[in-house]
């Protein structure tokens, strides 16, 4: 599953929110037409790992362009050190039906799933303003091979903009 990450600008280049290959759900904004058009699937159960990439399947593909913040306006504190985290609370029944939730999303996106609402077009699907295909072209991830293109890894941005760049 694509898992998404946060990057700091070296410096804030805009005034204006920056357009962006990538929705995250810890820092979402939109108009609310988005919650009837394409809501949460609530058949993704204990779904981590997973539950972004396909809501950036099924949001694109629904008409709709992400932005990101030029300026930090939030931080996340990823350390989990202090506390328990959810994995460490799985029992066999909750890590069945995380691992459901990800072939769920796999046929949403194969545009193969015979459960209900969850075509193409449908409530849980992906939209039909613009295909899958596209969206893998616009961003560079290539959803099936589990590939990335290096415009994705940042977004689309040079990397020298970005501080402390990881060095692979």
């Amino acid at each position: 599953m694509l898992r998404l990450e946060g990057k700091i600008l070296a410096k804030e280049i805009e005034d204006s929110p920056l357009p962006s290959y990538f929705w995250v759900s810890g820092f979402a904004f939109s108009k609310a037409d988005v919650i009837p058009n394409v809501p949460y699937n609530d058949n993704l159960e204990h779904l981590f790992f997973g539950e972004e990439m396909v809501m950036n399947c099924r949001l694109w593909t629904s008409g709709y362009d992400f932005f990101c913040a030029a300026h930090t306006v939030i931080y996340h504190l990823w350390d989990r050190s202090y506390r328990k985290t959810f994995r460490e609370t799985f029992d066999e029944d909750k890590s069945a039906k995380e691992k459901e939730s990800r072939e769920r999303v796999w046929k949403i996106l194969r545009g193969v799933s015979d459960e209900e609402n969850c075509g193409i077009g449908q409530k849980y699907g992906l939209g039909k303003a613009r295909t899958l295909e596209d969206y893998s072209l616009f961003c560079g991830v290539d959803f099936f091979n589990h590939k990335l293109t290096e415009k994705s890894k940042n977004g689309g941005l040079d990397p020298r903009r970005f501080l402390n760049p990881k060095k692979k």
